[in-house]
């Protein structure tokens, strides 16, 4: 419940911030909070800021429409211009799925995953 409450807080303070800092009064509650879980589902970690307290993300496309595998036959990473690859990491056949694993990529290097 405690976890909740902390997640509305936050939205809540990111809604107000995007509707009156932002002036962005051209959209609603409900297009922010859909265009929130669009990131939250699909965007992938590109970096942090140099306090390290915040993750920067980016949307890609082609990477968004991988499904997960917790043995997926790719892995996707930020590179340092913030451009997103995606390797294979295991043999593929022709027509098969190609399958990512949605863990940030610094799992995968330290062997979290």
């Amino acid at each position: 419940l405690e976890y909740r409450i902390v997640e509305d807080t936050n939205t809540r303070i990111l809604i107000d911030f995007i509707l009156s800092h932002c002036k962005l009064i051209q959209f609603t509650e409900q297009d922010i909070r859909h265009i929130m879980g669009v990131l939250d589902t699909n965007a992938y970690i590109v970096g942090e800021n140099s306090e390290k307290d915040v993750h920067l993300q980016g949307l890609f496309p082609t990477a968004s429409i991988l499904n997960h595998f917790c043995s997926a036959n790719t892995i996707c990473f930020p590179r340092e211009n913030y451009e997103f690859s995606c390797r294979a990491v295991k043999n593929i056949k022709k027509g098969e799925e190609l399958t990512s694993n949605y863990l940030h990529c610094w799992y995968h290097f330290y062997g979290a995953s």
